[in-house]
């Protein structure tokens, strides 16, 4: 009775932390965690970026602001949201026609009859072409119209304030911390070399960040491996990894439904909060195994040698001590789990 209990009030408060957890076996798989695997963007950032640099070139200023803001308002990704809210006055559907989404690249879409393509550094590979600028740091948008780049928008991106003690503490506990991220190898270095991670892998196609958790898995040893991501393209790495987690109530509903975990803060402490919960409620129901398993021993011994039988007929309080009083005993000794701080 004690063992599911202990995990069921795992479960409860882990929630208490805005943790929803799908079961119990994710919450001992947590306490078996030996990787974790972060997505970059709305996970070890936060997601909220300022334009810092915008140019154009061979497009009028009107024109180009209303291709990129339309384009954008049809992603998901937060970089898209920023750019879609601060050119909302321009977005107009005006001759833009066949707007798709293509996961890990950007937005592609007809406008006067020709080609328009709003994303990153990936898009220009697609037509081989140059920055009209090169920058180390920053992530980069570009709107590519008429095979030529005609816009170019740096944003910047910043670390959230408690992932420093997050990867400190996971790193701490013989956690390895990995990142997979679609920015270019300056931010992702930066971010890195900050944050001081066990590896990095930068320009990752959601294709590219399967191949890699692949290889994570092989090597993972004994270990359990988690991955903790925010977007759509990251739905089928959630689901790969032997511990999914959704970051943030503005996950994608296709995050949201890979994921095993769902943390409903933009707060990556509670990656921490989680870790703490799973051990101690794996602490706590394997101590009330050894507690239980241990007086029934003693008191199947002191039976068969006959060293009760002083009781006499009272010997029946030494059965019901060993057997309801322990459950009452583990139960107590499973609160504690939901009185816990961290």
């Amino acid at each position: 009775i004690s063992v599911p209990l202990s995990f069921y009030t795992g479960l409860g408060r882990a929630s208490k932390d805005a943790i929803m957890v799908r079961g119990s076996e994710y919450l001992e798989a947590m306490n078996n965690l030996s990787t974790i695997v972060f997505d970059k963007t709305g996970t070890l950032t936060s997601g909220d970026f300022k334009i810092d640099d915008i140019l154009f070139s061979g497009i009028s200023k009107e024109e180009g602001l209303k291709l990129i803001g339309t384009l954008e308002s049809y992603s998901n990704h937060p970089i898209a949201n920023v750019l879609s809210s601060e050119f909302k006055d321009y977005v107009s559907k005006d001759d833009i026609t066949d707007i798709i989404e293509v996961a890990g690249l950007g937005v592609k879409a007809k406008y006067q009859g020709k080609d328009v393509y709003c994303g990153g550094t990936k898009v220009l590979s697609l037509y081989n072409l140059k920055p009209l600028k090169e920058y180390d740091l920053g992530t980069v948008v570009y709107l590519i119209y008429d095979s030529k780049v005609v816009i170019q928008v740096e944003l910047r991106d910043n670390i959230r304030e408690e992932t420093y003690a997050s990867i400190k503490y996971l790193r701490e506990k013989n956690v390895r911390c990995y990142m997979l991220t679609g920015d270019k190898e300056g931010v992702a270095n930066d971010v890195a070399t900050s944050l001081s991670l066990d590896g990095y892998e930068a320009e990752c196609l959601p294709e590219n960040k399967i191949d890699h958790l692949k290889e994570f898995i092989k090597t993972k040893g004994k270990g359990n491996i988690a991955y903790i991501g925010d977007g759509l393209n990251d739905a089928p790495s959630l689901k790969l990894s032997d511990i999914g987690i959704a970051m943030g109530p503005d996950s994608s509903e296709a995050a949201k439904e890979a994921a095993d975990v769902v943390i409903l803060k933009n707060d990556l402490s509670l990656i921490k909060n989680l870790y703490k919960i799973a051990k101690f409620t794996h602490f706590i129901a394997f101590m009330n195994i050894i507690f239980a398993l241990s007086i029934k021993f003693i008191t199947m011994i002191l039976v068969s040698l006959n060293l009760l039988s002083f009781l006499g007929s009272y010997i029946i309080i030494a059965g019901l001590l060993a057997d309801t009083g322990v459950t009452l005993l583990c139960i107590l000794n499973t609160i504690r789990i939901r009185k816990m701080k961290v």
